[in-house]
């Protein structure tokens, strides 16, 4: 017995044994499958009421390291989830999420005069801001965590509505500036 690996490609075999006599096989065809391809997606961060539904794709079979064999999982917890998926040729790929939980609060108070709401939190498409303050507000924007303004709006009332479905999923901040105060409030856009 004599093995070989080799790549893929069509191969023939020949043979000769103790008395000199000569054998070839047919032809063999090796063909090399590509590996599964699987991303559960960036890291994330959801609110700690949340659940967050990752799904693997489809695949021969999966493997979790929560310990389900199920193409999809949900999760309520902070951590790092792996998964194995293998396809039907046998083949194996391996990718992870870190998910990451914060503390959603949709209202902010502000002294006992002032209230702001900031909702739905998180947010997908529209993201409302409702505010009592009587003082001018100077600046009513959405801004990064670096401060930098996303969204600017005009004030013409004591409720806003931004549109935030061009930002990426991520953490943002309500920015409102009135009478030498500033009030930031997060919110979570999905």
């Amino acid at each position: 017995t004599q093995t070989s690996t080799v790549t893929a490609g069509t191969y023939s075999v020949e043979v000769e044994d103790a008395n000199g006599c000569l054998g070839t096989s047919v032809s063999v065809v090796v063909v090399e499958n590509p590996l599964p391809i699987v991303f559960l997606g960036n890291d994330t961060i959801i609110c700690d009421d949340a659940t967050l539904d990752i799904d693997a794709g489809s695949f021969a079979s999966y493997t979790w390291n929560t310990g389900s064999d199920e193409a999809t999982i949900t999760v309520d917890e902070a951590g790092t989830y792996i998964v194995e998926v293998t396809d039907e040729n046998g083949c194996t790929a391996t990718d992870d999420i870190v998910v990451d939980l914060t503390v959603c609060i949709g209202i902010d108070e502000i002294g006992e005069t002032y209230r702001i709401e900031v909702y739905p939190n998180p947010a997908n498409d529209l993201l409302n801001v409702n505010y009592n303050i009587k003082a001018n507000i100077s600046e009513l924007a959405v801004v990064d965590m670096f401060g930098r303004v996303l969204i600017q709006s005009t004030i013409d009332s004591n409720s806003q509505q931004f549109d935030v479905s061009s930002l990426n999923t991520g953490v943002y901040f309500v920015k409102i500036q009135w009478s030498g105060k500033t009030e930031i409030i997060k919110f979570i856009k999905q």
